[in-house]
């Protein structure tokens, strides 16, 4: 399979969104955080999804599937189900 762009492995990993409606809003930020910073922190992605809202879960799946897919990415490793 191909690789995902950077912005679409988050939600490749671990099954992190349950219902999906805030998944747009997180995958747009997630792709503008990542194109001005290949190596954010956890504490800046924690920050640039602040704005966001999931009425399903914690966030804590969301950030450990974004800095997965930036890991992955850094390791050059394709990440898709």
């Amino acid at each position: 399979m191909a690789a995902l762009p950077p912005s679409r492995k988050p939600t490749a990993i671990g099954a992190a969104p349950q219902c999906g409606f805030c998944t747009p809003g997180f995958m747009m930020t997630v792709k503008h955080l990542l194109s001005i910073n290949e190596n954010p922190t956890e504490e800046e992605i924690r920050a640039a999804l602040s704005g966001n809202l999931c009425r399903c879960t914690g966030y804590t799946q969301m950030y450990q599937a974004i800095k997965a897919a930036i890991e992955a990415e850094k390791k050059g490793m394709a990440v898709a189900k």
